[in-house]
This record gives structure tokens, C-alpha cells and sequence, in this order.
């Protein structure tokens, strides 16, 4: 091989290092927020079913539960099986479509549920329900941390015009000052 093919070969992308998986080494912050939210959606969804089994029936707390369980074990496979799809390589296509069949798969689970199991309805769709709860609690506690990290990072990489790096205010032009400084003689 050549000097050229080398260098060529060593410039040209490979699938793995631009694949979804080495997206998240750079940047794990996705890998991160998923994680969070993935903890909160389980947390949430185990202290309602909890508090459902201590104050309600057993058929509602029952259908909660498995509510509960039949959405975040959802949450999970597709996790999975995005990673895969995203990250492309020889079993992308079977992914893919292991990720069409999902739905269907989800879609008899429930049907089964409901018609087998001796479950409330109305308790399986609340418990389905509480994930959304836990994402939405797991989005507002991780966005206000990630904001103040962003917008820190931002001020210190890319300052604002107007503003040296070092300075907490912007400066302010000899013309505005001069205006202030009429305007306090006035005052």
C-alpha cells in the first residue's frame, strides 16, 4: 500500500467513529439527559404505583401497575432499538424494522392485558400515563442545570459584543456616559 491509500484510508470516515454510539463518548450529555429521565420515569411511576396499592383496590392498583410496567419496559426496547438504528452498521435494516414490528408488539401487549388480566382499564391507563409524569418532572429538574452550564460555557467561549471576556457588565460607550453622567447633574 501506498503512502496515498494511507493517508486516504486513514481521512475516510468510518461508520463506527461517526455512528451513534461514538456521537454519545463525545458528547454524553444525550446519553446523559436519557438516562435522568429514564430514572425519573421509573422513580415516578414506582411511588405511584406504590401510593395506588396502600389507598385503592386491587384491581386498580393492579391495572396501575401494569400500566406502569408495560410503558417503561416500551420506553426501554425502544432506547435499544434506536441505538441500534442510529448507529447503522450490519443490523440497521433488521432494527429498523424490529422497530416498525415494536408497535405491534405493544399494541397486543395491551390488548392482552386488558383482556386477560384481571385489571381496571382506567387504573392500566393512569399507570401507562405516570412515565409522561416522570419525563416531565426528570425535563424541568435537568433543563434549569443544563441552561446555567450552557449559557457559562457560551459567556466564556463566545463573548457577548460589547463585553470583554473578563467583564461581568457590557462597557458602556463615552456617549452613554456622557448622557449619565448630564443626567445625574440634572438630577
Amino acid at each position: 500500500m501506498t503512502q496515498a491509500e494511507d493517508r486516504r484510508r486513514d481521512e475516510e470516515p468510518r461508520p463506527e467513529e461517526n455512528g451513534f454510539e461514538a456521537v454519545l463518548d463525545r458528547d454524553p450529555i444525550g446519553s446523559r439527559l436519557l438516562d435522568l429521565l429514564e430514572g425519573w420515569m421509573a422513580l415516578v411511576g414506582a411511588s405511584s404505583t406504590a401510593a395506588t396499592m396502600a389507598f385503592w383496590d386491587l384491581e386498580l392498583s393492579t391495572g396501575w401497575l401494569v400500566g406502569w410496567l408495560t410503558f417503561q419496559l416500551n420506553i426501554a426496547v425502544v432506547r435499544r432499538l434506536m441505538r441500534v438504528v442510529l448507529a447503522g452498521g450490519t443490523h440497521h435494516r433488521l432494527a429498523t424494522v424490529a422497530l416498525s414490528l415494536k408497535m405491534l408488539v405493544l399494541l397486543g401487549m395491551i390488548w392482552g392485558a386488558l383482556r386477560f388480566l384481571p385489571i381496571s382499564p382506567v387504573g392500566f391507563l393512569l399507570g401507562f400515563t405516570t412515565v409522561l409524569t416522570g419525563l416531565v418532572i426528570g425535563s424541568v429538574v435537568w433543563a434549569p442545570r443544563q441552561g446555567d452550564r450552557g449559557a457559562e460555557q457560551q459567556r466564556s467561549t463566545h463573548p457577548t459584543p460589547g463585553r470583554d471576556a473578563t467583564q461581568k457588565t457590557p462597557r458602556r460607550p463615552a456617549h452613554n456616559q456622557a448622557a449619565l453622567a448630564s443626567l445625574a447633574q440634572d438630577g
